[in-house]
């Protein structure tokens, strides 16, 4: 069987999300999780890591 293949044009934003403008601090692609970091860019979260604002995204203000 072929492996589930996610690209930005299959990736639709939800309902409850939000969108905003901004310069990436990382290379990202559509469907991933970013936070704003303190100098301004969007990074890449991480899910993983202990510190609450790289791991729980914020939402636009």
């Amino acid at each position: 069987m072929t492996a589930l293949v996610i690209t930005a044009a299959n990736v639709i934003a939800g309902s409850d999300s939000s969108r905003d403008n901004g310069r990436a601090g990382a290379a990202v692609t559509a469907g991933q999780v970013v936070y704003k970091a303190a100098d301004g860019t969007y990074k890449l979260a991480d899910t993983n890591d202990a510190s609450a604002i790289v791991a729980r995204p914020q939402a636009s203000r």
